[in-house]
């Protein structure tokens, strides 16, 4: 046990500005963050509950597939940008997710985010821009492949996609389909008023944006020819259901004769929105900066001369001064991201693997994410660990509208998905990380060396992914405040304090003195401090002290709290020091310690002994306080989940529960990385039902497949 007493004698090092607050003016303030769909407005509750009504991906890819064609563990990503009323003035659709996106929960959110945002900078549309993905989860396996077809005397390579994933993904009765309009019917009608322009970027987004076009009423060309189609599919015995399985022409797409346009068909004005599709990335291919080049040829085309498209970007953009387009990997915003979201699986510079984990008694290995180092080379895990967290039995919930039974613990909420944590709110926001001018900021005196040893206070890794997980719960609404230690990883990964096994024992002890939601847990120390030694974290604590006693007083004296503080509890070591630095003196609030030990909590991980734990000896000390009243309480010492409410939008419905879900790795070149661990019982679980709908559509695909007629213009096909 660390004694983080501060009675120490520190020498004070010559002090240089090293704070995280604003990254090069380039990714913004710490305190930027996306809330989510703001339930609070109509266009935001609307979002939230066409993201509640995701497809069934599971089910709908093993009856079409006959196969997981998707990686669903980590749960689904819907977007990254701005989800405001008239707030998109450009739509880009990207291909399927990957592993960062599904540890951000935010499309585009490692290199191909990059390269988009470096197109958004371009352009100018730096507060007005929407990403989103053709599917909400990633691939298991290629969308397209490349083959090489001959058209008259010349082979030319194209990518070809198999009829069953074509089927899924671009068949007018699939729900993914429809599921995947209705979001962009909502992005449109939103932004009835300010949508100009839709740019795709790659093979999977290309389609959709064709298959949504020809529902508009759009005519698309293939990309070869009806009779190329099926001579190269009878040769190579493919099965061919429509020539769009070798791709389409995106750009030639016409609406009464003319390419690249459509009419909103939300806008009373007639509002005119420009499409193409932005060339793949391809590195070493000779003539992918001529198609660069082409495609910003085409929209300075449409700048100039089409006097429907009013395309008003800032006058100072580099499209607009006709500076040439460069392709590098720019910083993604902060604020498009949850507020705590660890920063290293936010940029473009992200390193995220994916290992296989074969548990005991288990022929297929399980696939889990690490993050949170640049650097190349494999980081070691403890072997125990995995174990403890993979078989970690499942936890009760808090709220009965979340219930296992009514959600599957791989998505966000179905049942409540208006209940999330939106964030802090700017003012929290500003007064956690320091960017308020009345507060210092946490980490101007951490992240340095010391002048001749080079000791770093905290690992490289901290500082590089930038975790920081300050509060959860309401600081505007709080009745009873807990100062905590880190007690765990898992709030590098949920941006949240105390989500892991024992913030969930505490979510008991709050439950059992019917606390409701009016509770506030500040972080002793925001940083990623577990295993640091006595001296590093004393001199943490000592470099800290004036943040913390800031925020600390604003937390207690704030006007806009509903309620007076009539509880503070103290858990960890560090915590419990601070009462002898004064930072509670003078506000006449009892003060509970949950630090008290016994032989019990040394011996168990679950239910209550003979014996009273530290959290039953803390509820018989609030039964005799005056200050604290409430009817009927009664202890107990089960782990109850994370509420919703605690936690930020996107998030799995296996995030806090089930104990620790992250585990870090052993130290490497002074960096570690974080391990994530959906636990066993959640690969066990079923996907839901198929509906009426998905039935529908799987009686009509699982006929073999006979081409009555094939509709040039559009890619829908018509099944025997």
């Amino acid at each position: 046990m660390l004694n983080c007493t501060t009675k120490f004698i520190f020498t004070l090092l010559s002090v240089v500005a090293t704070s995280l607050l604003v990254y090069g003016d380039q990714r913004g303030l710490l305190s930027d963050h996306d809330i989510g769909p703001d339930p609070r407005t109509t266009v935001g509750a609307e979002y939230a509950r066409i993201f509640s009504t995701s497809p069934n991906y599971r089910a709908l890819s093993m009856a079409t597939m006959g196969r997981e064609s998707f990686s669903w563990e980590y749960g689904p990503t819907f977007y990254r940008g701005q989800l405001g009323q008239n707030q998109v003035k450009v739509l880009i659709i990207g291909p399927a997710p990957n592993r960062s996106s599904q540890v951000t929960h935010r499309a585009f959110s490692s290199s191909l985010g990059g390269y988009a945002q470096s197109l958004i900078n371009y352009l100018g549309y730096e507060s007005n821009y929407l990403l989103i993905n053709a599917f909400s989860y990633p691939l298991t396996e290629p969308y397209s492949k490349p083959v090489t077809i001959q058209l008259g005397a010349k082979s030319v390579s194209v990518n070809f996609v198999d009829h069953k994933m074509y089927q899924l993904a671009q068949n007018p009765l699939s729900p993914l389909v429809k599921w995947r309009h209705k979001l962009v019917d909502h992005i449109a009608q939103s932004n009835k008023g300010s949508l100009e322009l839709i740019i795709t970027i790659g093979r999977s987004a290309s389609d959709s944006l064709a298959t949504y076009l020809t529902s508009k009423g759009l005519k698309c060309p293939s990309a070869v020819s009806k009779l190329s189609a099926q001579q190269f599919a009878k040769k190579n015995k493919i099965s061919l259901i429509t020539p769009y399985q070798y791709g389409v022409n995106l750009n030639d797409c016409s609406f009464r004769g003319d390419k690249g346009v459509f009419i909103n068909p939300f806008s009373e004005k007639l509002k005119v929105i420009h499409f193409l599709s932005w060339p793949a990335h391809s590195p070493g291919v000779v003539d992918y900066e001529l198609k660069i080049k082409r495609t910003i040829s085409l929209l300075k085309k449409w700048h100039t001369y089409d006097s429907t498209w009013s395309m008003t970007l800032k006058n100072k953009s580099d499209f607009v001064l006709g500076h040439p387009f460069r392709l590098t990997k720019s910083p993604i915003p902060l604020k498009d991201y949850s507020f705590g979201v660890t920063q290293l699986a936010s940029g473009p510079e992200t390193l995220t693997t994916q290992e296989s984990f074969t548990p005991r008694s288990k022929n297929s290995g399980r696939l889990f994410i690490s993050f949170g180092s640049k650097q190349n080379g494999s980081f070691k895990f403890s072997t125990k660990d995995m174990y403890k967290s993979y078989f970690e039995k499942p936890t009760p919930f808090a709220d009965a509208s979340d219930h296992i039974f009514k959600n599957v613990p791989w998505e966000p909420s179905k049942i409540g998905f208006l209940k999330f944590d939106r964030g802090p709110g700017a003012y929290w926001a500003e007064v956690f990380t320091g960017a308020r001018h009345d507060v210092p900021s946490p980490d101007r005196d951490v992240f340095k060396p010391h002048s001749e040893t080079s000791l770093l206070l905290v690992n490289t890794s901290a500082r590089s992914n930038g975790s920081k997980s300050f509060y959860r719960g309401r600081p505007h609404q709080t009745e009873v405040l807990i100062l905590a230690d880190q007690q765990s990883h898992d709030d590098t990964f949920s941006g949240r304090a105390l989500t892991g096994f024992e913030g969930q024992r505490l979510q008991s002890l709050l439950y059992s003195i019917k606390a409701g939601t009016n509770y506030t847990i500040l972080r002793t120390l925001p940083f990623d401090t577990l295993g640091l030694s006595q001296d590093k974290m004393d001199s943490l604590i000592y470099l800290t002290q004036p943040w913390r006693r800031a925020v600390w007083e604003k937390l207690i004296k704030n006007s806009n709290n509903k309620f007076n503080i009539k509880l503070i509890f103290v858990l960890g070591p560090c915590a419990e020091s601070l009462l002898n630095d004064g930072l509670l003196d003078n506000y006449n609030i009892p003060v509970v310690s949950l630090n008290k030990r016994s032989f019990v909590d040394m011996s168990i991980t679950h239910g209550i002994d003979f014996l009273p734990t530290k959290y039953q000896q803390a509820f018989n000390k609030v039964l005799q306080t005056k200050t604290w009243t409430r009817s009927e309480m009664e202890f107990s010492e089960a782990l109850i989940s994370i509420p919703r409410v605690d936690l930020p939008w996107g998030l799995p419905r296996w995030v806090g529960t089930s104990g620790d879900r992250v585990i870090r790795s052993k130290i490497k070149n002074d960096e570690y990385i974080y391990k994530i661990i959906p636990p066993e019982w959640v690969y066990n679980h079923s996907p839901r039902p198929l509906n009426d709908d998905d039935n529908i559509y799987i009686k009509k695909i699982t006929i073999p497949p006979k081409i009555k007629k094939i509709y040039y213009g559009n890619p829908l096909f018509i099944l025997k």
